[in-house]
This record gives C-alpha cells, sequence and structure tokens, in this order.
C-alpha cells in the first residue's frame, strides 16, 4: 500500500511540475533607432506595445523595450492581464542561429507573483518595415 501511495505521489508530482502551456505573442515596433558602435557593429533599440495569449486562458497587453547588439535580441516587457495582474517577462535571441529563442517570466503580481518560467519560442511572422512581429512557445 505504501509502496502504492509512493508512486501516486510521484507522479502527481512530476505531472505537477511538468504542466507546461503555450503562449502566441505578437508586437507592434516602434521608435526604431540604430547607430554604429566604434567596433563597426550596429546597434539597435526599439519599443513595442505587446498582445499575448496563453492556453491557460490568460490575455495580456503591454510595452516592451528591445536591444540589438550585433546578432543578440534582449527584450524586457511589463504587460497586464484581463484580471489587472501584471507579469514580468525578458526575451533573448541569438539572430545569428534563426528564429529560435527563450522568453523568460520574471515574476508580478497576483498570479505571478511567484512565477518563474521559461519558454522556448519560435519567431513565426516578421516585418519589421511594417513593424510586425509574431511568436508562439512552449512554456514550463
Amino acid at each position: 500500500m505504501k509502496l502504492l501511495l509512493s508512486v501516486l505521489g510521484i507522479a502527481f508530482f512530476s505531472f505537477a511540475a511538468h504542466a507546461d502551456y503555450t503562449i502566441q505573442h505578437a508586437y507592434n515596433i516602434q521608435n526604431l533607432q540604430s547607430i554604429t558602435g566604434a567596433d563597426g557593429a550596429k546597434m539597435v533599440s526599439f519599443t513595442g506595445s505587446e498582445l499575448g495569449k496563453d492556453s491557460r486562458g490568460n490575455i495580456s497587453k503591454g510595452m516592451c523595450l528591445a536591444t540589438v547588439k550585433g546578432q543578440i535580441l534582449s527584450v524586457d516587457c511589463e504587460a497586464t492581464d484581463q484580471d489587472g495582474d501584471s507579469v514580468y517577462s525578458s526575451l533573448y535571441r541569438d539572430m545569428s542561429k534563426g528564429p529560435n529563442g527563450v522568453r523568460t517570466v520574471l515574476g508580478g503580481t497576483g498570479k505571478y507573483a511567484n512565477a518563474r518560467e521559461v519558454c522556448n519560442y519560435v519567431v513565426d511572422l516578421i516585418d519589421v518595415q511594417l513593424g510586425i512581429a509574431v511568436l508562439s512557445g512552449e512554456c514550463k
């Protein structure tokens, strides 16, 4: 009996620890600016309005600040969902390695207060001239 309870307990906690969900995010790229550094590398900064949706039923809107140095994209975002809870996240992508990147949830308020989640994403669609970027991913 103890063995059965142990197996069930391990199975339950394993499932809970791997409760994955999916995300979809769209960005409106604005205020694009660039300079060339002393080493000749192009540096770009921009802001972006963010609209996000996840498979848990949350829809969020927010603002992001981004920089690109060489081929490295770094983005920090603050968004608010339908319940008024704020979520803070960062995105990272080495653009020389393709459309895959990592989005990290860094906490927030309400349901996001102690959230520390990692999402592997792929850029589904991007057109910098139109100011549009769309990504999707899976999170743990």
